[in-house]
């Protein structure tokens, strides 16, 4: 009776963990397809970003399951939105989980320098660490997706091997 309830629960995890994989590698296969190659942004140079306000976003609740997310499909988080101090008009934005640890941020006015990386051929930029170049932040990206791509992949396969192998056993245990 033991063995039973175990196999089953098994199984129901291995059933789980193999859709969470395919839909890893689904997500992180999407991701790496869209990552621009790092000839695609200008390097615009470091800047000082201070923090210049505080406001509530709405996002969609991923962390929550089931029932939860189907009554609650968004979620306030805050966002601490900094200038840069120079007037160029770059901005950039951190997520905060509660207000206080935003209004913190916003009331110390430490400022953050960052480097920006303009797409070519739109009016789009993004920001990274200052010590981060185009080619950098492109690799480190990559090489994330990368990694839990192959990671689904691996759990994929071990998977199907362990269920055919399995499947192979009770066959010749029938004949």
């Amino acid at each position: 009776m033991v063995t039973g309830r175990l196999k089953f629960i098994a199984s129901f995890v291995g059933l789980m963990l193999i859709i969470l994989a395919a839909s890893t590698t689904y997500i992180s296969a999407k991701e790496l397809l869209g990552i621009l190659p790092a000839e695609s942004y200008e390097d615009k140079g470091v800047y000082t970003f201070k923090p210049n306000k505080l406001l509530p976003v709405q996002v969609k609740n991923t962390s929550s399951s089931g029932r939860d997310r189907r009554l609650y499909p968004t979620k306030t988080i805050y966002k601490v939105y900094y200038k840069s101090v120079n007037n160029s008009g770059y901005e950039w934005s951190k997520e905060t989980r509660v207000k206080s640890e935003g209004e913190d941020i916003l009331n110390a006015g430490i400022p953050v320098d960052r480097r920006v990386l303009s797409i070519k051929g739109e009016s789009k930029y993004i920001t990274v660490k200052p010590q981060d170049s185009a080619k950098s932040y492109t690799e480190k990206i990559q090489q994330k997706y990368v990694l839990i791509l192959a990671i689904s992949l691996v759990y994929i396969t071990v998977y199907i091997t362990l269920v055919g192998v399995s499947s192979i056993r009770k066959i010749k245990t029938a004949a």
